[in-house]
């Protein structure tokens, strides 16, 4: 947006688009930053800044460093996945704090701090660890006191047989902590507050307004019944009361096109307005390709009182009676400089799967060289070779130039729709052939082959993206500038309530057998 008083007609949601969950953002000195969920993508934990809360720059991710967090074993299970979950992104005293969980299903979950003077330089320490059994992580520093307090989402003991009593649920807890350490003060973590709807709660944040402590939560699951609730009290350890609008925010129950509404996080602009981010899908037909994004409205906070979120209503993609933002007094150089889809290694918006092995990636000038190695796009653990960028648009359309000469069956390169191992849709070729696949939970993998028709190693594969549906492009040499259009797929196989979303990734794998010649990928286009 270029003129920030005319804010109310150009913010629109999802404010980041694309696979963007569990939103978390602070205002420092005119500038928005906003972190995001990554689960088995690197870098690790996703920031992006703003000065309008319209349009948003990529930057370097919390964790762009390989080496300080592993996530080479977070696997998919069904529709959960695991990895780095539910950041939450503080201020303080001139540090910003990203407090963070990587978890994996088998119960391991390491809870660790970053901190950094300049999240737009890139420059963050390196983990802090706190120890702590659960996941979604929260920090909140008392203004009455200076003490720094963690929240998060408990899980309870498991007995000897590993099956816990029906009923019991995660709890919401808190402790004092050392923020230089990560260490308890108070000991062991104290039950703080309990679910509105006496379900499983999580996404715990504190704020303190007017002499209340006020606690926001998400409830209910990230599927179709989520729901945002809030608590207030006099006392940081509570107890506290319920919102008597409980819940503040949800689309349960509707038929909105915005759907799964929750994990939201409250902040104030410079003028003091308050805004919530929350995550959401756009659910049309039963399809949600894009997964959950990150969405945007305006909170009504009157003096002493309960706060009202959106104006008492549903989250729409248009963002109504925003207040006016103030004039930025300074402009970073960053938003002088837009991020373009292009294939550089210094993009931002490139993610690499799990802990990247960089040996494998020789960049030139408009492309990249990948060697492709024994893993492919099944392979649940480890990395594979590929280079990828998150689909940002449900009408999009990418085309990339491969040159590359198969010496055998097993050797394959080309383009994915990409979730995870267990749903994407592939065009490649392999040994002398064109191949399209649809891999996804609700059906068994469907492979399609066509022979190729030139001999020459140059080929261009291309995908285009609708709401319900995408369609896979190839041209050779031989066909000039005419695209044969090799299979579609639904977008309804990937639309299911997993942790993550699609994206469109470059790729080259030998499928077992040793590793490939390198393949050339070039004259990326993302439209």
């Amino acid at each position: 947006m270029s003129n920030p008083q005319d804010q109310s007609s150009s913010t629109t949601n999802p404010i980041i688009p694309g696979f963007h969950p569990d939103p978390s953002c602070v205002c420092v000195d005119g500038i928005f930053y906003l972190v995001n969920s990554t689960f088995q993508w690197f870098p690790h934990i996703s920031v992006h800044v703003s000065q309008d809360l319209t349009n948003w720059i990529p930057c370097k991710g919390a964790i762009n460093e390989p080496g300080y967090i592993s996530v080479n074993d977070a696997i998919t299970r069904g529709h959960q996945t695991e990895g780095i979950l539910a950041p939450t992104i503080r201020y303080h005293k001139g540090t910003f704090y990203v407090i963070c969980t990587n978890i994996l299903l088998t119960g391991k979950a390491d809870t660790f701090i970053v901190t950094s003077t300049d999240p737009i330089a890139g420059k963050w320490s390196a983990p802090i660890k706190i120890d702590f059994h659960g996941i979604d992580p929260s920090l909140f520093f008392d203004p009455n006191s200076d003490k720094v307090y963690f929240q998060g989402t408990m899980f309870p003991e498991k007995p000897a047989d590993g099956k816990l009593p029906e009923g019991i649920l995660p709890q919401i807890v808190q402790m004092e902590i050392d923020i230089s350490t990560g260490k308890s003060i108070s000991g062991l973590p104290k039950p703080l507050v309990k679910a509105h709807g006496g379900g499983w709660a999580e996404g715990p944040h504190v704020y303190f307004k007017d002499g209340w402590y006020y606690a926001l939560l998400a409830e209910d699951g990230t599927e179709i019944n989520h729901c945002v609730t809030m608590f207030r009290s006099r006392s940081v350890w509570g107890p506290f009361e319920s919102h008597p609008q409980n819940p503040v925010l949800t689309a349960r129950g509707t038929d909105e096109y915005v759907q799964g509404v929750g994990h939201a996080d409250l902040f104030q602009d410079e003028a003091g307005n308050w805004w919530a981010v929350m995550l959401a899908v756009r659910l049309k037909d039963g399809r949600f390709p894009l997964g959950r994004e990150s969405f945007l409205c305006p909170v009504t906070w009157p003096e002493g009182e309960w706060p009202v979120f959106n104006n008492s209503k549903k989250i729409r993609m248009d963002i109504e009676n925003c207040q006016p933002l103030p004039v930025p007094k300074h402009v970073n150089e960053i938003f002088h400089k837009p991020v373009e889809e292009t294939l550089t290694s210094t993009n931002p918006r490139l993610v690499y799967l799990r802990d990247p092995n960089f040996s494998s990636y020789e960049w030139r000038e408009g492309g990249v060289s990948i060697v492709g190695k024994a893993a492919n796009l099944n392979t649940p653990k480890g990395t594979s070779s590929l280079v990828s960028f998150r689909q940002r648009s449900l009408n999009a359309q990418i085309s990339i130039d491969v040159v590359f000469q198969p010496s055998g069956d097993n050797e394959e390169a080309g383009m994915s729709v990409y979730v995870d191992q267990l749903r994407h849709f592939d065009i490649t070729v392999r040994g002398e052939s064109i191949v399209f696949a649809v891999s996804s939970l609700q059906q068994l993998t469907q492979t399609m082959k066509i022979p190729r028709q030139s001999e020459r190693p140059r080929l261009s594969f291309r995908v285009r993206c609708t709401e319900l549906m995408y369609s896979f492009d190839v041209k050779e040499e031989c066909d000039g500038e005419f695209w044969r259009e090799v299979g579609t797929a639904d977008s309804l196989l990937i639309s299911e309530w997993g942790y993550t979303g699609p994206v469109f990734a470059l790729f080259a794998t030998s499928n077992g057998e040793g590793e490939t010649a390198p393949v050339l990928f070039e004259n990326l286009v993302i439209e």
